[in-house]
């Protein structure tokens, strides 16, 4: 790739801010030369060099080649059509839509303009899933630990109050809807997920807005097993990631929130990585904009990949 990408990011809120700086330390890769918000008080927050409450107008005015689309995931389809529309390659925040079929017109849509789309897995791109991959062949030689059997992921976010969903949060879609991808995208890396079909569904929505805030879902296929359960209302910021494997007792454990790697096998468990140290959000967003910069010199879509996690998800 010959010099860094002109990156424009349209949506400005709680996660754009993370974005945003991790983008500044990354002067190599991105320029952000356009913002874009329907709100002008966001324009506070803007790192870019030029801001727009209109996205018209930042589609005519800015210099961006590439957007990251930050808002909510149900403006996604008009946001990412009209760029993509506009000759603009686009990195879209998981996950990519919430209903069938909007996600294949997206991605039919970039094709038809010669442009890029991927969308933003960054729960996918901890250091600790990093870890066990790297080192499989060392655990199987050390430990024992042959192929995968059963995957169980619990991923939890504090957003609820004296029994109530915090409002601000309901646009992120609910619990199933923001930490179900996450968790799936984990999955999907160590996995192949594409055999896998609905097995099992239980959920609770909240009474007024009727936005999920419990759900434990499973999936099945022939050789193994995966659950996941996302929660609002457990108070707990906590994500992990339990493998247990064929032919052996041992269970691993990602430790997603801390970023270390555990293992029961037989004993007590051993911690075998310990990666905390640096702010887990921001370490993943910048594997995340590492690896779309990579794949914007290559030109490599995700689309295989997106198009069965949405059926995953929204099935």
């Amino acid at each position: 790739m010959n010099g860094a990408i002109d990156l424009g990011i349209v949506g400005l809120g709680v996660i754009a801010r993370v974005q945003q700086a991790v983008l500044s330390g990354m002067p190599a890769l991105y320029r952000l030369t356009d913002a874009c918000d329907t709100d002008p008080a966001k324009g506070a927050f803007c790192r870019a060099e030029r801001f727009y409450a209109d996205l018209n107008e930042f589609l005519r005015k800015g210099r961006a080649e590439a957007v990251l689309i930050s808002t909510p995931p149900q403006s996604h389809p008009v946001v990412a059509e009209a760029c993509l529309r506009a000759g603009k390659h686009v990195l879209l925040e998981k996950p990519a839509a919430l209903h069938p079929g909007e996600a294949e017109r997206m991605y039919r849509t970039a094709r038809e303009n010669g442009v890029l789309l991927r969308t933003a897995y960054h729960a996918a791109h901890g250091v600790e899933t990093a870890w066990f991959l790297s080192n499989r062949k060392m655990l199987a030689r050390e430990y024992g630990i042959g192929e995968i059997s059963a995957v169980r992921c619990e991923f939890y976010d504090p957003y609820s109050a004296g029994g109530r969903l915090l409002r601000d949060r309901a646009p992120l879609g609910g619990c199933w809807i923001d930490s179900g991808i996450n968790a799936l995208s984990v999955c999907a890396r160590l996995l192949d997920l594409s055999a896998f079909e609905p097995a099992e569904r239980e959920e609770t929505a909240d009474r007024e807005t009727g936005v999920l805030f419990r759900s434990r879902r499973k999936f099945c296929s022939a050789a193994a097993s995966v659950e996941i359960c996302t929660a609002w209302d457990t108070g707990q910021d906590h994500k992990a990631t339990e493998i247990s494997f064929h032919g052996s007792g041992a269970r691993l454990l990602l430790q997603h929130s801390l970023q270390r790697v555990e293992l029961t096998a037989g004993g007590r468990p051993e911690i075998l990585f310990d990666g905390s140290g640096e702010e887990r959000l921001t370490r993943q967003y910048a594997a995340v904009f590492a690896d779309y910069a990579a794949a914007f010199a290559a030109r490599r879509s995700d689309e295989r990949e997106t198009l069965l996690l949405q059926r995953l998800l929204l099935s």
